[in-house]
């Protein structure tokens, strides 16, 4: 419930045009909320791109989000 309202919020947050920042663990919960994602690893940009192109690197999921399978909508991405 609370996660949920936190999606909400935050959605709202980036519909309305303001720019954020979200550093958080859950990816399958981050990535349906931004347009651009950033792997770091040890204080370094390891990879940056869009949620469609996370989606489609199989390494990258794999290494840094330990998610094997390619998502469908799961991800997708505000418009």
């Amino acid at each position: 419930m609370i996660v949920s309202a936190l999606g909400d919020f935050i959605s709202q947050i980036i519909q309305k045009g303001i720019a954020m920042l979200l550093a958080q663990q859950n990816s399958v919960f981050a990535l349906k909320l931004v347009h651009q994602a950033y792997v770091i690893e040890k204080g370094k940009i390891q990879w940056q791109g869009s949620v469609q192109e996370l989606s489609a690197d199989e390494e990258m999921r794999i290494r840094y989000l330990s998610i094997s399978e390619k998502p469908k909508q799961r991800w997708q991405s505000p418009t």
